[in-house]
């Protein structure tokens, strides 16, 4: 087992993997498969991966206007205020954020209309890019 330090002084910092997985909202070992495949920015301090909250934020933000075909995102256009931008992995997640039925979700995602990605055959999205479909979009 990984010991993972839980103390930091920058809060844009994730130290270790344990909390760069709870951040995305995977188990550390879901992010420890990420960075080896060279999926997440990340860097070393000493023997413990870390990473920016915003770096994150940035890099599945830009992912997610990849897969629309739009334009990426400044980095820090997230309006003061509000909370970082978290990953929501499936149909039934995504559904319970927009508040509509997962068949409507299989539905947009097959039609192409939901801001979202594949990683490794899950469909993927932020809250971010779907609550700015939703008030793009009329969402329902």
């Amino acid at each position: 087992m990984k010991k993972t330090a839980s103390k930091t002084t920058d809060v844009d910092l994730l130290y270790g993997l344990e909390a760069i997985g709870a951040h995305l909202g995977l188990s550390s070992r879901q992010a420890e498969h990420l960075v080896s495949r060279g999926d997440l920015p990340t860097f070393k301090m000493g023997r413990v991966v870390c990473a920016r909250k915003s770096e994150l934020d940035t890099h599945f933000a830009q992912a997610s206007a990849a897969r629309r075909g739009s334009p990426p995102t400044a980095p820090n256009s997230t309006p003061t205020g509000k909370r970082a931008a978290t990953l929501l992995y499936g149909h039934r997640a995504i559904a319970a954020h927009l508040g509509i039925p997962a068949s409507d979700v299989t539905r947009l995602d097959a039609e192409r209309r939901l801001p979202t990605y594949q990683d490794d055959g899950c469909t993927v999205a932020s809250t971010a890019a779907l609550d700015h479909w939703n008030s793009m979009k009329g969402g329902r």
